[in-house]
């Protein structure tokens, strides 16, 4: 994954969270057989094609002024070969272009099993997946920040240095709104406003990340989070 994406969710092992799920569900007698990655991935005709035993990453990068960002997923593909033909696409110099469910999907073969899924065949053609990025990421979230994603089922890793500008413009629309909503004159509301403000302001400005650790067995879930501040920062 690369050290810039904005936001990147990742499960260390698929098998192991569909167990835990599939125990859920028994507790709160739910019919465990729906918690099934085969039988979701058989809905679009590619059941099998993902290795449950590999993990699974889906990150997104910040793609500024030039439209909506488009998720792209890394996994292990049990059969890519298998892939190609399920999803009846063309295949050329290792990328699979396709439709599921109507919509486009390119998939591109990596090193080993090692495959990456978007919707944006462009990104898709020019990604790497290069394993380079580990130290960078490290360095990223801190170390309770990597003991927490170590330890987790699924871990969720948001990169304030990549949306900074984008979590601003958040915080100022988010206090036009208070103080267009809050039941009081805005001369009474000035402290209240001006309290909130800073600490998004304070918020957004000194994190570098934020970490969630989403643990789970079959009597629960728990979600543990991390705040990851910049060195020398008031945060």
């Amino acid at each position: 994954v690369p050290a810039n994406a904005a936001v990147t969710v990742v499960v260390p092992n698929i098998e192991s969270v569909e167990k835990d799920l599939q125990g859920l569900a028994m507790s709160f007698g739910l019919p465990a057989a729906q918690m099934n990655l085969d039988a979701c991935l058989a809905q679009v005709g590619i059941g099998g094609a993902v290795s449950k035993t590999g993990a699974l990453a889906v990150f997104m990068m910040n793609p500024g002024d030039a439209g909506e960002p488009s998720p792209m997923v890394l996994f292990e593909a049990a059969d890519f070969e298998k892939l190609a033909k399920d999803l009846g696409g063309t295949a050329k110099d290792g990328t699979i272009n396709a439709e599921v469910n109507g919509e486009p999907i390119a998939i591109k073969k990596l090193e080993g099993k090692l495959a990456v899924a978007g919707a944006d065949s462009k990104a898709i053609a020019a990604f790497k997946g290069e394993a380079t990025s580990k130290d960078a990421f490290k360095k990223l979230i801190g170390a309770q920040g990597d003991a927490l994603t170590d330890k987790a089922k699924l871990s969720i890793i948001i990169n304030f240095d990549a949306i900074r500008p984008e979590l601003e413009q958040g915080v100022d629309t988010a206090i036009e709104a208070m103080e267009m909503n809050l039941p009081m004159d805005p001369e009474t509301a000035a402290p209240l406003t001006q309290f909130f403000r800073y600490m998004g302001e304070t918020f957004t400005t000194d994190t570098k990340s934020v970490v969630l650790g989403l643990g789970m067995d079959s009597l629960g879930i728990s979600l543990d989070a991390n705040n990851q501040a910049a060195a020398g920062r008031e945060l």
